[in-house]
């Protein structure tokens, strides 16, 4: 995840293509950095095409496993975050949590 606009930060998070549909735009997260430091988040775009397999699966039959990328807003930061900063993002859905970490 790379940080470039410390005015408006987002991280991008890439969801395999079996928990997409899971995933709506408003949704409220949690955006964490190394440290322990966590801030409240909010999905403000879900990419609308599939991007590269993140995994080649086909020795056990199935297919590769395609992305979307996810834009998740962070609010209440106050100047502590860096660009190019690892984060971990937790999403809530209906359903369960979606996490993914880069």
């Amino acid at each position: 995840y790379t940080i470039d606009d410390l005015s408006n930060l987002w991280a991008r998070v890439d969801i395999e293509e079996s928990g997409i549909q899971r995933i709506k735009l408003g949704a409220k997260a949690l955006v964490a950095f190394p440290g322990g430091a966590s801030y409240d988040g909010k999905v403000v775009e879900i990419g609308e095409h599939g991007s590269f397999a993140t995994q080649r699966d086909v020795t056990r039959g199935r297919p590769d496993i395609k992305t979307f990328r996810v834009k998740v807003s962070v609010a209440g930061h106050l100047g502590s975050l860096k660009p190019g900063m690892t984060v971990d993002v937790g999403i809530s859905t209906e359903q369960a949590n979606v996490r993914d970490r880069d």
